[in-house]
């Protein structure tokens, strides 16, 4: 890689074979380094690994795998998502060798964290920001990118919708409200938007309910926005701050739990 700081030796990967840049980081020279939810083995001999994944990853040869010390140089980044567990563990078995890398939470990524950092600009900001050697500005710029980003968005509504279904629909209606392609993009998880409405009027906010479905339907069928007001008159879904009365709200109703 060519920067206006020199020539620097950068490393990408990500998934099964994102240790692939850790272990001959060394041998090659490497400034920069970022894994996105290595793996630090395949060998069920040094480690905890899903017999599904050995058979179809470990061969002959692979034997000690595991990345070590002596392998590694350069700012080493990991980026995974913490709530994913065979990440998590990884994540652990490569702090327990390497313990001077760099942590980078991906939050709501699942397994495949670059879903979530998807997109040529997203790319090169990434690599302009790991340029800076700076990975508290590099977490803050994940951060913000990935809160921003369709696939992270679904996933948070996956997660969320059935016991948050107020504070999804004021994530999902801010983008709308920006005019943006992120929404547009959402409605590509059809089913996922059909069902937070559902919960919507489960837990009794009908009028937000109609707000998101007016919004959706108009833009699926139309490619335009909804025309009519979304916010005024007496039946406009009302400001609620969800940090407090929503989720108060949505706890003291039983009939609104699944």
């Amino acid at each position: 890689m060519i920067s206006p700081q020199g020539i620097h030796g950068s490393f990408f990967s990500a998934s099964r074979w994102a240790d692939t840049p850790l272990w001959p980081s060394r041998a090659l020279g490497a400034d920069i380094v970022f894994a996105g939810a290595p793996k630090w083995s395949v060998d069920p001999g040094e480690c905890e690994i899903d017999a599904d994944t050995v058979r179809r990853n470990f061969r002959d040869g692979m034997q000690g795998m595991g990345v070590r010390p002596d392998q590694v140089q350069g700012q080493i980044y990991v980026a995974c998502d913490p709530a994913d567990r065979e990440d998590a563990y990884n994540l652990t078995k490569i702090t327990e060798y390497i313990p001077d890398i760099h942590y980078i939470p991906v939050f709501h990524a699942e397994h495949v964290v670059m879903k979530s950092l998807n997109g040529s600009a997203v790319f090169g900001a990434l690599i302009r920001t790991l340029l800076t050697g700076d990975p508290e500005l590099l977490r803050r710029f994940i951060s913000d990118v990935r809160r921003k980003n369709p696939t992270n968005i679904r996933n948070r509504l996956a997660v969320g919708h059935a016991r948050h279904p107020l504070l999804c629909y004021h994530m999902v209606n801010a983008f709308y409200a920006r005019a943006g392609d992120t929404f547009r993009d959402l409605l590509a998880g059809e089913a996922l938007i059909s069902l937070l409405i559902y919960r919507l009027i489960r837990a009794g906010y009908n009028r937000e309910a109609r707000d998101l479905f007016a919004s959706a339907t108009s833009l699926r069928l139309t490619g335009r926005r909804a025309t009519a007001p979304r916010h005024s008159g007496p039946d406009a879904p009302r400001h609620v701050k969800p940090c407090v009365c929503c989720l108060l709200r949505y706890r003291r109703s039983p009939s609104s739990r699944p």
